[in-house]
């Protein structure tokens, strides 16, 4: 397994390490060694640097890949990650000043690449396309996502298209998505109404310190005329009138899936309050980019809570699926996740306790607001939550015997379908 990782594996990189400080010692002065770490074992390409050592993965022989965790300390060290099957080639100069570093997926297209320099070597901050990796083609739309390497914590990146190979001038590039927080890893790009079409490629540039920086891939995009044809009306009708036939339908929509981001806690966590009774007590805090809740239950059914708050009712009916990671502690104690939404003037409250906090690794979860159910205790107006008020969002435990705890909170959003 690698000394650091952000994939899987990561989540054990707060256990103490034994080679990485040895590694760094000799990369340090006095010594000023260049080292290049290698391992595998984590289903990925990926490449890190820290205090002088260059950590890589360089290649992944089966299918069975994982995503990048961003909500684990090692993040800060990526440089570039890909969820792939790749290998990868190691070129040393003649000279020995350099080596150059080509990542290829399982088919033999390159997506990576990298030199490392003997002497001199500036690590400067990056960001890199690893969606899409290789050319393709769309009608629509198509899902970028990338990886940022942010060292000094203070970099926005930018997104570019062109129909011109080896631009450097964002002005001479047609914007597609700017200034965005380090911290954003995708973005869903319209093209529909882009022309002309053709070959487009696509530029990203990473900014920090009053520095720009270019991506070292270009990824390929063949924006194509649109010519799909619509689904057929529905719910056709007709009737006579007089001496003219009336023809009635519903125009086919096509849905599209929107996702509306709350938090990821990397930025801080302002929008999070503790909700707490008489008997209970709840202590928030950020933990390398994700929330920390440590909570106690000393008397029965008494509620501790972290609640995200909404700044006023939100209406998110188009939008009602809640998808966000969580952390356990190894215990079968619920989470008790209670939406509350603003109905006819009432704050209505619908509840789940179907997660628990027994996997000590992050796991991904995500539930239809709509679906919850009503206290037996509390009046609610509405037969169902219809999310077309939303106030509060709280993830809590209530539990008839004392206990207490720890879990984490990440990756906060709603989603859905809209037509």
């Amino acid at each position: 397994m690698g000394i650091y990782t952000s994939g899987y594996h990561g989540q054990w990189s707060e256990e103490p390490k034994q080679a990485a400080p040895l590694l760094e010692k000799y990369a340090g002065a006095p010594y000023n060694k260049r080292i290049i770490s290698l391992s595998g074992d984590d289903h990925s390409f990926e490449h890190l640097y820290k205090d002088g050592v260059h950590y890589l993965r360089p290649g992944c022989g089966r299918d069975a890949n994982y995503d990048q965790q961003k909500q684990i300390k090692d993040y800060k060290y990526s440089m570039y990650y890909r969820r792939v099957s790749c290998f990868s080639t190691l070129d040393m100069s003649a000279d020995a000043s350099s080596i150059a570093l080509t990542a290829y997926d399982s088919v033999g297209n390159p997506f990576y690449t990298y030199t490392f320099l003997h002497d001199n070597e500036v690590i400067t901050p990056a960001v890199n396309f690893t969606v899409p990796a290789n050319e393709v083609s769309t009608e629509d739309s198509i899902l970028l996502r990338w990886c940022t390497f942010d060292p000094a914590g203070d970099a926005i990146v930018s997104l570019y298209c062109a129909q011109t190979p080896d631009l450097t001038d964002p002005a001479s590039m047609t914007p597609i998505a700017t200034n965005l927080p380090a911290s954003t890893e995708k973005y869903m790009w319209h093209t529909r109404n882009i022309f002309p079409k053709g070959k487009y490629y696509l530029y990203a540039f990473v900014t920090s310190g009053g520095k720009t920086y270019q991506s070292n891939n270009k990824p390929v995009v063949n924006l194509l005329e649109d010519t799909t044809p619509p689904p057929a009306p529905t719910a056709m009708t007709g009737y006579k009138n007089k001496e003219k036939y009336l023809i009635l339908w519903q125009n086919p929509t096509r849905p599209i899936h929107i996702d509306n981001p709350l938090t990821d806690f990397s930025i801080g966590m302002d929008k999070m309050e503790t909700n707490i009774e008489e008997g209970s007590s709840m202590q928030i805090s950020n933990a390398d980019g994700t929330l920390k809740c440590d909570y106690s239950i000393t008397s029965a059914w008494s509620t501790a809570a972290a609640d995200y708050v909404f700044d006023e009712p939100v209406d998110m009916h188009q939008t009602p699926v809640l998808s966000f990671k969580m952390k356990g502690n190894g215990t079968s104690t619920a989470v008790r996740l209670v939406c509350k939404n603003m109905a006819n003037n009432h704050e209505d409250w619908w509840y789940t306790e179907k997660f628990t906090l027994a996997k000590e690794t992050w796991q991904t979860y995500t539930i239809d607001l709509r679906t919850l159910k009503a206290f037996d205790w509390y009046g609610n107006t509405d037969e169902r939550n219809q999310c077309e008020g939303l106030v509060r969002l709280s993830f809590g435990v209530s539990t008839g015997n004392p206990v207490s705890g720890t879990f984490y909170l990440d990756d906060l959003s709603l989603g859905g379908d809209v037509l």
